[in-house]
């Protein structure tokens, strides 16, 4: 069996480095390691140190490490699509200013799902800064006249969702009469708001598992694994805030 040592890095690359060196001091034998902004250089480090590693959810395309993570820009390539299909043509992508590869991709799918179907002039990509998404979105949204200038919305995280929510409330914008509104990685707690909330589900529990299983594999096989960049499928979750009234 194994013994399993938890810790968080609260998206912050200070506390990931002490994690890191925490762990290697108590000589874990393997990592499964949920990047966070800027800890590229450390994630070098340690592939170099040559341990035994899989990224979840994010991971660095130059690092040539195992990973595990959503498809994400077919996932908001297909938000867009079906948006477009309901006939939403001012579709606005909410994201952090971000250079991760996951919130590159997902952007990249949006762009190219609106380029794919001639709007290539309508893309707008509202980037807010991480550490300070939850002051700074309302002043954007009224900056950007979202009610008038956006008839959808996409939001590119989970913590995006929620705080775009609360503000389209504070402005008392109607969804889906006035936006619609699309959100991301949301579970059951979206279906509580009135309308729910279309969202993309992620497969959280299949990257775990399967994190996991190549993990082990490392540990176990006397032979160097093959890197792959394992690519999971995501699940459009479609209710009445995305639908056309």
């Amino acid at each position: 069996g194994y013994t399993v040592i938890y810790g968080s890095s609260d998206e912050q690359p200070g506390h990931l480095c002490t994690l890191m060196n925490t762990l290697a001091n108590q000589g874990v034998d393997g990592i499964i390691v949920v990047p966070c902004e800027n800890s590229e250089d450390l994630i070098s480090d340690l592939y170099l140190q040559k341990y035994a590693m899989v990224l979840v959810d994010r991971f660095f395309p130059n690092i040539n490490t195992l990973s595990v993570s959503l498809d994400n820009a077919k996932a908001c390539g297909d938000v867009t699509q079906h948006l477009l299909k309901q006939g939403f043509k001012r579709i606005t992508f909410v994201s952090y200013e971000s250079e991760l590869f996951h919130t590159t991709e997902r952007i990249r799918g949006y762009r190219e799902a609106m380029q794919e179907a001639g709007m290539g002039e309508s893309v707008n990509v509202l980037e807010l800064p991480q550490d300070k998404y939850h002051e700074m979105m309302l002043e954007v949204f009224e900056d950007n006249q979202i009610n008038k200038n956006s008839d959808a919305l996409i939001f590119s995280t989970n913590s995006l969702t929620i705080q775009g929510l609360y503000v389209l409330n504070q402005l008392k914008i109607r969804i889906p009469e006035d936006v619609a509104v699309f959100g991301f990685d949301g579970g059951d707690v979206f279906h509580l708001y009135s309308p729910a909330i279309s969202y993309v589900k992620q497969p959280v529990e299949e990257m775990g598992r399967k994190a996991v299983t190549i993990l082990i594999d490392q540990l176990e096989s006397d032979e160097p694994q093959e890197i792959k960049r394992y690519e999971l499928k995501p699940e459009l979750v479609i209710t009445e805030s995305s639908l056309k009234k």
